[in-house]
């Protein structure tokens, strides 16, 4: 029960990584168009 808890452990962290990766690209690129945005209203 045990091994088997610890590989889908290990196999759903693998399949998140890509996940926090893509969300963290995501807030990137949320964060530079607000930044874009709110610099042309500036001027």
């Amino acid at each position: 029960m045990e091994g088997r808890f610890s590989v889908g452990f290990v196999v759903g962290t693998m399949l998140s990584i890509p996940l926090w990766i893509s969300a963290i690209g995501w807030m990137k690129l949320v964060g530079f168009v607000v930044k874009y945005v709110f610099r042309l209203h500036i001027i």
